[in-house]
């Protein structure tokens, strides 16, 4: 959730010197009708999953005077266990999908795109594992090693020179610059949070159990079917997964940064051509 509130912070910002300079209907036209529908379409997404009636959903409303460009309007069942785990994945929704997105973009889209999210890959994994040990000063480490990399991966990369990653360059940015995390999407995510941490928990403990019985352990039966319930025999995926995850939104904040300061420069200069002084931008 903290790359989501980073990416709504920075997205906001870019809005904001669209406002301060030629107004947000620039904005909206060069990326909102990419990234807003792809947003709420992450909502919806996952009400369905999780059985929400979607009572109202519209996916995108251009009227850069109002503060909601699109929303997704849903009921549940207060009662079903189910569904308010659900209403966690309702609001990162728009991260999940736009990180689907742009993994599939880079997929089609970028040649070699395996070598060009590897480095931040492998530091991901290692955040994971440095976080997961307490090693604060690891995690930073890794932290900054993921956006040098995917920063080098995108502004020096060889790529520059196919047209097909231009044009990638402009879909994951429409995406990247609306897949935030707001304040209430946050709020929404903590009530179904508590339901996924005592279902972790419960999963955990029954691992504890199950290997101190050694039915899972080396005195158990090897292959047997009670090692599917022991989550350790997971982990290398989960791993890797993780530093998957972690390398999308690594890129997705790196272009989020890029669309930022490019906006801001070529809009101060214009501001600044037309005597109104430099934007600020927060």
């Amino acid at each position: 959730m903290m790359y989501g509130l980073l990416l709504h912070f920075m997205g906001r910002s870019t809005r904001v010197v669209f406002h301060r300079s030629v107004g947000v209907k620039l904005h909206l036209r060069l990326t909102g009708w990419i990234g807003v529908p792809v947003h709420e379409l992450g909502h919806a997404l996952f009400c369905l999953l999780f059985r929400h009636k979607i009572t109202e959903m519209k996916l995108y409303i251009p009227n850069p005077q109002g503060d909601t460009l699109g929303y997704v309007r849903h009921e549940w069942n207060a009662k079903s266990r189910y569904q308010n785990i659900g209403r966690f994945f309702i609001a990162i929704g728009p991260m999940l999908l736009g990180m689907m997105a742009l993994w599939f973009l880079s997929r089609f889209m970028v040649r070699d795109f395996r070598e060009m999210f590897s480095g931040a890959w492998l530091q991901n994994e290692l955040m994971a594992r440095d976080l997961r040990e307490g090693e604060l000063l690891g995690f930073l480490t890794a932290y900054f090693a993921s956006l040098r990399d995917m920063l080098r991966a995108v502004a020096l990369s060889d790529r520059l020179g196919d047209g097909w990653f231009w044009v990638f360059l402009y879909l994951s940015i429409s995406v990247a610059s609306f897949m935030g995390l707001s304040p209430t999407d946050i709020k929404n995510a903590r009530s179904g949070l508590v339901f996924i941490a005592l279902a972790v928990l419960g999963l955990n403990l029954l691992s504890a159990v199950l290997r101190a019985t050694g039915l899972t352990g080396s005195s158990g039966p090897e292959g047997g079917p009670w090692r599917f319930l022991d989550i350790h025999c997971y982990e290398p995926a989960l791993h890797g997964l993780m530093g998957v995850i972690g390398g999308l939104l690594m890129y997705a904040i790196v272009i989020s940064a890029l669309y930022f300061a490019g906006a801001y420069l070529l809009l101060s200069v214009y501001n600044l051509a037309r005597g109104r002084g430099f934007i600020r931008p927060f």
